[in-house]
């Protein structure tokens, strides 16, 4: 494991866990069996040897299957959360939002671009997808195999279509990315800050997209339209929302009203 976790993940803290973790947890199991007055027999140390073996496999289990959390925004905010997690939440039209459980690496990333694209079928009827955003906080690490499929998750989903945004990359993954030649693959302009700096960047690019498709049909040369620069400062609204939230503060619940389009008295109406 502690082999593992070096080689591929190139993760000394990971193997110097394994390492460490493995010896003190038997040793901690002879020092219960003696102060239990349990003999050292070969069906003990038979049921040690199980234990630890079990342990390795449902260690090895969970990070070749990590979670994918589908993210929704709460409404009024730029807060997103976890769909299972957040009852009073809002699909942003377009924009898949999904984080990524673990570490990358040869093990879990064909894995994880199964599941994505499961994902995005699965989603179509309810929110068909332009843009994917993938939030990497809990990537720490990727392997020269993760890398080839990020690739490879970036090429199919064009080909469908769909663009990828990247927000929250550490600073360990975004190394990585750019020794194998993949940020300038991506382009710099896909990876943000926060997940909500994507979100923005996306509903730019799909307000873009669809000003050159009117623009193309307007004119007589399409091939002299250029697609505007989203991240110019255009105002982007999502539609009209209502939303409540506890977070801003632990005393009070605050309400959100976002309205596309002005209504004079709106708010005297509702108080």
């Amino acid at each position: 494991v502690a082999l593992i976790c070096f080689a591929f993940l190139v993760h000394v803290r990971s193997a110097l866990v394994a390492i460490l973790l493995l010896p003190l947890g038997i040793l901690f199991s002879f020092i219960v069996m003696y102060h239990q007055g349990i003999n050292a027999n070969i069906m003990s140390l038979g049921g040690i040897a199980i234990a630890v073996g079990l342990s390795l496999v449902i260690v090895i289990y969970e990070s070749a299957r990590p979670q994918i959390t589908i993210l929704w925004r709460i409404p009024g905010t730029t807060i997103y959360r976890n769909v299972k997690q957040e009852s009073s939440g809002a699909f942003i039209p377009g924009v898949f939002i999904a984080r990524i459980g673990s570490s990358m690496y040869f093990a879990n990333a064909t894995f994880i671009k199964d599941m994505l694209l499961t994902y995005v079928e699965d989603l179509q009827d309810v929110n068909e997808t332009e843009y994917l955003v993938l939030e990497m906080t809990p990537v720490v690490s990727i392997d020269s195999t993760a890398a080839h499929v990020i690739e490879d998750i970036v090429r199919d989903f064009r080909s469908r279509g769909i663009a990828i945004a990247f927000a929250m990359v550490g600073n360990r993954v975004d190394k990585t990315l750019r020794k194998a030649n993949l940020k300038g693959f991506i382009g710099d302009n896909w990876f943000f800050a926060t997940v909500h700096e994507a979100v923005v960047y996306c509903l730019r690019h799909q307000q873009a997209k669809r000003q050159l498709v009117a623009d193309i049909d307007i004119l007589s040369d399409p091939h002299a339209v250029q697609l505007p620069n989203p991240r110019e400062d255009i105002g982007v609204l999502v539609g009209n929302e209502v939303g409540f939230s506890n977070d801003l503060h632990h005393d009070v619940t605050t309400i959100f009203i976002n309205l596309t389009t002005d209504m004079p008295m709106v708010m005297s109406e509702i108080t």
